[in-house]
């Protein structure tokens, strides 16, 4: 029998109330279900794009950036071995960092290790950073110059009625729930940060700093996670400070003046969906196609590629990969490098604005929509300590601007 609304005041407050909620909970069905749509719809049909053009592009960046490649490689087979050519007052500092760095990986993974392996694990603390600093071959601040994050991550009870709808809208077979919020500040300057005229800046100097919740859903068949992030450019981001405070005390360099010329304040809000669906698996290779759409004020793109793991490691739902450890039920040890290709295609960059007074007719300000990128890491990761080093190579921002580089370290800590 169909529900009719009485003519009483309370029978018809409740009956209001419950139409207001049906069509609430319609809303938000239909949301998913198109959401999920729209993500499949690009792992599908944007595949043999994707993998054409990573081909074509990496070609062409891969042959530009030999020669730096080379004197990496050295670098990181020989720490000994000293270049003139790059080298800086910061070689010196450098390589103490470095030193203290992998000091601290050693003795946190020692104490990480000696706890039970028995208990159960429920929440990860990531630590990110991300630096131009950790490349040898470079000698300055470039672009996307450095990032640093926090991050934690909880598992969610899957008897939770809007994760359990949630499951059956996207046809999400024994899913697992994690709920995390990350903490981010990243900076941006020119490729020339040193010079006195900023209108000869080829980039305008950025910052962004934000607070990001987001929910993954984790399946048997793919990883779908829905983030918002909202946060501020500007001077109020503090990455100026932060930079120029790294500069005068830990790498002794210069502080770059040219942080007077930022973007100035303006709030920003990112919505961003990622589609992760395994390919292939087998015993110590697999390959993963990954999905993502960001739409905001700040950014906005939609971006499409692959990732191949080559050593020992977990499938993708219990996975240092794919953050997805505490969601696992067994765990075993991974230790495997991972490479990956995306494609980016930007319709908004709100960091690449450059003030009307600092405009120059004779630098190009054609923003690059089509950017190529991929990265190369080194994984390791135990029950409750995990730790990556990961080499970035993306494309310029402006169609003028050569490919930068940086270097990204992760580490996890599971309690």
């Amino acid at each position: 029998m169909p529900f009719v609304c009485q003519e009483s005041k309370v029978h018809r407050l409740i009956c209001s109330k419950s139409n207001k909620y049906v069509i609430v909970k319609k809303i938000i069905d239909i949301s998913i279900i198109l959401l999920n749509t729209i993500l499949k719809a690009i792992t599908h049909l944007m595949m043999p794009f994707t993998v054409f053009l990573l081909i074509a592009q990496h070609v062409y960046l891969l042959t530009n950036h030999y020669k730096s490649g080379k004197i990496l490689f050295q670098k990181l087979l020989n720490p000994v071995y000293q270049s003139q050519k790059f080298k800086s007052k910061r070689s010196f500092s450098v390589s103490h960092f470095y030193n203290i760095l992998i000091w601290i990986i050693i003795i946190v993974t020692f104490t990480i290790t000696r706890v039970s392996a028995f208990q159960q694990i429920k929440s990860e603390i990531q630590i990110k950073s991300d630096n131009d600093f950790f490349i040898p071959i470079r000698n300055q601040d470039h672009y996307y110059t450095y990032g640093q994050k926090i991050i934690y991550r909880k598992k969610l009870s899957t008897t939770n009625g809007f994760l359990m709808g949630m499951d059956q809208i996207l046809n999400a077979r024994k899913s697992e729930h994690i709920f995390e919020i990350e903490i981010g500040q990243e900076a941006y300057t020119p490729g020339n940060p040193n010079t006195i005229d900023s209108r000869n800046f080829d980039r305008p100097f950025a910052g962004w700093l934000y607070v990001s919740p987001k929910a993954t859903l984790i399946s048997e068949r793919k990883i779908v996670t829905i983030e918002i992030e909202v946060g501020v450019m500007g001077p109020a981001s503090f990455s100026g400070k932060i930079q120029n405070f790294f500069h005068e005390n830990i790498s002794h360099d210069d502080p770059l003046s040219g942080w007077q010329y930022q973007i100035q304040n303006k709030v920003g809000i990112n919505i961003i969906a990622t589609y992760i669906l395994p390919l292939l698996h087998s015993k110590y290779v697999d390959l993963t196609m990954e999905n993502n759409l960001k739409v905001g004020s700040q950014s906005t793109f939609i971006e499409s590629g692959g990732r191949i793991r080559i050593g020992w490691f977990n499938a993708h739902d219990n996975s240092m990969s794919f953050h997805t450890n505490i969601a696992g039920k067994v765990f075993k040890p991974e230790l495997f490098i991972d490479f990956s290709n995306h494609i980016r295609l930007i319709g908004y960059n709100a960091t690449l604005n450059f003030p009307e007074l600092e405009r120059n007719e004779n630098i190009s300000q054609e923003i690059n929509n089509l950017q190529s990128m991929y990265s190369l890491g080194f994984n390791f990761n135990v029950r409750r300590f995990g730790s990556s080093f990961r080499y970035h190579l993306v494309g310029g921002d402006f169609t003028n601007l050569n490919a930068h580089t940086y270097g990204s370290l992760d580490l996890f800590f599971r309690i």
